[in-house]
């Protein structure tokens, strides 16, 4: 490459720069570089992407929808508050599984959907989200994006599990209640008697009517559900 002594392409540089050379012999007091450079091609650098931001999380909602999903946890967003705890193990799984058993076939007929455990509901007007361990609603309900609306929800059902006693026993039913769901169903195995109890009456804020049996009679929901369930089926649970 041709050579050029263009000043404004000079670098004067000092011994500070460089120190003495190996041997002995001392760098010249300046020098000058008088090689054309080339421009650098910056097209050819390689890109990088700026770091992804985390999203912007500004209610509880955000950063249940945000978390990711465990296997063999619970997570709930209620009342502003992230809960997150065991799922209850297989006593839990199997009272869930019984009432899908005992209901489900009757759901059908009546074009209700059950779902155990697997179906986010949305409970206004506060937008509480998380997945009960029983919902029945109408195939057409209404819908929030992906998750069940409370509008159009007849029953919600909770197993109360030791990590979650006070959740299940006292949160989820006051949601359900402000959201207007019919009935609250809560299967309390923990409980001295072991209970199952139907709440019902709804008024914005509590239910104002609650029904109790002990484990292993019967109780009914009434109209619109309309079933009756033996609960009998959660002492073959296996709880103790």
């Amino acid at each position: 490459m041709a050579t050029t002594a263009t000043p404004s392409r000079k670098r004067t540089a000092t011994r500070g720069d460089h120190g003495s050379r190996e041997g002995g012999d001392e760098m010249p007091e300046r020098f000058t570089v008088d090689r054309a450079v080339e421009p650098v091609a910056l097209a050819d650098e390689p890109h990088i992407e700026p770091a992804s931001q985390p999203p912007r999380l500004a209610t509880a909602r955000d950063v249940y929808r945000w978390l990711p999903r465990i296997p063999g946890w619970s997570v709930a967003a209620i009342d502003g508050r992230i809960t997150m705890s065991s799922a209850g193990g297989v006593p839990h799984a199997r009272g869930m599984t019984s009432l899908g058993i005992a209901w489900g076939a009757l759901c059908r007929e009546r074009g209700l959907d059950l779902f155990t455990g697997s179906i986010d509901v949305c409970l206004f007007p506060r937008r509480d989200v998380y997945v009960p361990d029983l919902v029945i609603a109408p195939r057409e309900c209404k819908r929030w994006g992906d998750d069940l609306h409370s509008e159009g929800i007849l029953l919600v059902g909770e197993i109360v599990s030791p990590g979650t006693i006070h959740t299940d026993r006292s949160e989820k039913p006051d949601a359900a209640a402000r959201a207007g769901v019919p009935f609250m169903l809560l299967v309390d195995p923990l409980a001295e008697p072991a209970r199952v109890t139907l709440y019902s009456d709804p008024d914005g804020s509590i239910y104002r009517k609650s029904d109790s049996v002990s484990l292993g009679e019967m109780i009914h929901i009434p109209s619109p559900v309309d079933l009756d369930l033996d609960t009998s089926i959660f002492i073959d649970a296996e709880y103790a």
